[in-house]
C-alpha cells in the first residue's frame, strides 16, 4: 500500500499486461521463500497511480447495480408500503454516500476531476 500525506492507505492497481519496475528485498517473515517487492513504479519510472482512469465510473456503476439488486429484494419481501419506501430510501442514501466517500478519497489522493 501507498500512504497519502495524512497516513491514509491506498492500494494502487495495475492493468493487465502493464509493465512495472521494482526492487526485491528479503522476505518479511522468517521461513518465507519469496522476497518482498518495493519501490514499485511504472516501467518509465512514474509512480503507479492510486486509481486507474475510469475507476470512479466503474465503482459508481457497480454501486448502482447493487442498489438495483437491493431494491428488487426489498420489493420482493416487503409487504408494508411505508416500510418498503423507507428501506429503498435508506439503500439509496447508502449508495450515494459510498460514491461520495470514494470520490473524496480519490481527491485526497490527488485525482483531478473535470467539472460537469
Amino acid at each position: 500500500p501507498r500512504e497519502g500525506a495524512d497516513g491514509e492507505k491506498f492500494y494502487p492497481g495495475l492493468r493487465k499486461n502493464e509493465r512495472v519496475a521494482f526492487k526485491v528485498g528479503p522476505p518479511e517473515k522468517e521461513g518465507a521463500k519469496c522476497g518482498k517487492a518495493y519501490d514499485l513504479t511504472l516501467e518509465n519510472g512514474d509512480l503507479v497511480p492510486a486509481f486507474q482512469p475510469g475507476y470512479l465510473e466503474r465503482f459508481t456503476k457497480t454501486q448502482k447495480a447493487q442498489f438495483g439488486d437491493q431494491v428488487f429484494a426489498i420489493m420482493s419481501t416487503c409487504t408494508d408500503q411505508q416500510d418498503m419506501e423507507t428501506q429503498i430510501v435508506a439503500a439509496f442514501d447508502k449508495v450515494k454516500e459510498n460514491i461520495e466517500r470514494q470520490r473524496a478519497k480519490m481527491e485526497r489522493a490527488g485525482v483531478q476531476f473535470e467539472e460537469k
